[in-house]
């Protein structure tokens, strides 16, 4: 068989020459090259935007979830402001940890609405500084409010101590006490918030002051003015000039006013007195009452002995004869015009109504005492109408529906001047009784004017047939109209155009 030739008995492995040998092979080997590396840059580029893009979106979702939790938190922040703000007084001091519990709620409450650590840790930077925010305001807040608390209780204090003295002026002891606790609770306010020596001593001083002037003003009050003047004196010297001025005067006017209202009280007291004197008084006096009267020295003895001589008396006395009667209340009635119309003593008077424009003072009291006297002495000539009359309308002052009939009460007296006394006494007291409050001043003008014809009647009894107000006619185809009659009975007339 014949034989493979056999060359060095053995085969031998080598590479190709020039050729590297490699296990990989290269892109170019398959037909690749450099278009497919480029191809490969391309899709690490695409893939690493897409990542800067996702990147960017979660970061802007993390800002806008941060923003919105913060403004949550800003919303909360202010609502634990307002709920700071309302706790005033005492109640401030407790600010600190209610707010501080809610708070801590607050922030603990929105930072569970947010989803990873990133957006927490920016919020926990915002949160940190709204709570710096938040603990200036409450701490502001506190200390404005402790500071006003602690000034409205001492000036509370204060006042209560100065109005105690006040209360108690007839006390000595409790005024002293009153004082010192004043000084202390001043002096111990200066210290804490930090006023200047100087400073405490004016606030103490004015303290003081005030302290003495209440208790000066409190007895004034109490019409104890000796007393008052006393104690001013004793404590002038804690007082400025002008104080010591203005508290003398206030004295001084204080009395003034006591004797004036003693005045008007007695004024008032009297003219109930004189209508309880006369004989028909639903409640008359008693000889018993004006004893206890005069020794409480409510009237004095001459106005005593005055009603006790009138109750002795009798109205209309007939021994006295009617032209006497007559005359006195004539007397009278002129009197009560002349004080009621003309103003005696201080009463301003209106130049038209004649009629005091003021409330009767001073003298004008005294006055209208002497006339009640003066109707009261009388009473045996006048009627009990016409001397009540008198009583009741002898005022201290006077509206103007009473001006008007005064005024009216003159015309009549005009009238009824030129009769006879007895004559005049008929027409004088029927319009006496139109002075009363309830009877209008138009009832009151018709009145006089009837009883202004009456008079002109009675004074002429020969007059003619006409009366007042008729129109009667004139030569010349002219008319006239009566308005009042001459001494001899004919008409005295005014042409009507």
């Amino acid at each position: 068989m014949p034989k493979v030739p056999v060359y060095n008995q053995r085969v031998e492995e080598a590479g190709i020459p020039s050729v590297r040998q490699s296990p990989e092979a290269s892109l170019g080997t398959f037909g690749g090259g450099p278009i497919v590396e480029r191809t490969n840059q391309s899709a690490t580029d695409l893939f690493k935007t897409m990542g800067e893009l996702a990147l960017k979106e979660k970061q802007k979702a993390d800002e806008v979830a941060v923003l919105n939790a913060d403004l949550q938190l800003s919303q909360r922040q202010s609502q634990r402001e307002q709920e700071t703000s309302t706790m005033m007084g005492r109640n401030a001091f407790e600010a600190p940890d209610k707010v501080k519990a809610n708070w801590d709620k607050d922030v603990n409450e929105i930072a569970g609405t947010l989803s990873n650590e990133e957006q927490r840790m920016a919020y926990r930077n915002k949160s940190l500084a709204r709570s710096i925010q938040l603990n200036e305001y409450v701490t502001k807040h506190v200390t404005g409010e402790l500071n006003k608390y602690d000034r409205d209780t001492t000036e509370a204090y204060v006042s209560n101590a100065q109005r105690d003295a006040s209360q108690n002026a007839y006390d000595p002891t409790r005024i002293e006490a009153s004082l010192i606790q004043q000084v202390g609770a001043l002096r111990q306010y200066g210290e804490r918030t930090g006023q200047s020596p100087e400073q405490i001593k004016k606030n103490i001083l004015d303290s003081i002051q005030t302290t003495h002037l209440g208790v000066v003003d409190r007895l004034i009050s109490n019409e104890d003015f000796d007393i008052a003047e006393s104690y001013l004196n004793n404590t002038e010297g804690n007082l400025s000039g002008d104080q010591v001025r203005q508290a003398k005067s206030l004295i001084e006017s204080g009395r003034n006013k006591a004797k004036e209202k003693k005045k008007l009280n007695d004024d008032e007291l009297e003219k109930e007195l004189f209508i309880r004197t006369l004989p028909d008084s639903k409640n008359p006096v008693t000889l018993s009452e004006l004893n206890n009267l005069a020794k409480s020295s409510k009237i004095d003895r001459p106005t005593y002995d005055l009603f006790v001589n009138r109750l002795v008396k009798v109205n209309d006395d007939p021994t006295i004869p009617v032209t006497e009667k007559t005359s006195k209340l004539y007397e009278i009635a002129n009197k009560f015009m002349e004080l009621n119309g003309n103003g005696w003593g201080n009463a301003e008077v209106n130049e038209e109504t004649f009629m005091p424009e003021t409330e009767a003072k001073g003298n004008r009291l005294d006055d209208l005492k002497e006339f009640r006297k003066m109707v009261s002495e009388a009473a045996p000539y006048l009627t009990k109408e016409q001397e009540r009359a008198f009583y009741l309308y002898t005022q201290n002052d006077y509206n103007e529906s009473m001006s008007a009939k005064i005024g009216i009460m003159k015309s009549l007296m005009n009238y009824i001047s030129s009769l006879d006394l007895k004559s005049a006494g008929v027409f004088l007291t029927p319009f006496l009784n139109t002075l009363s409050p309830s009877v209008p001043v138009k009832k009151s003008m018709e009145t006089a004017q009837i009883l202004k014809d009456q008079a002109v009647v009675t004074a002429n009894p020969k007059r003619t047939a006409y009366k007042v107000g008729d129109i009667i006619s004139l030569p010349g185809n002219r008319r006239a109209k009566v308005t009042g009659f001459y001494p001899d009975g004919e008409p005295d007339v005014e042409i009507v155009k």
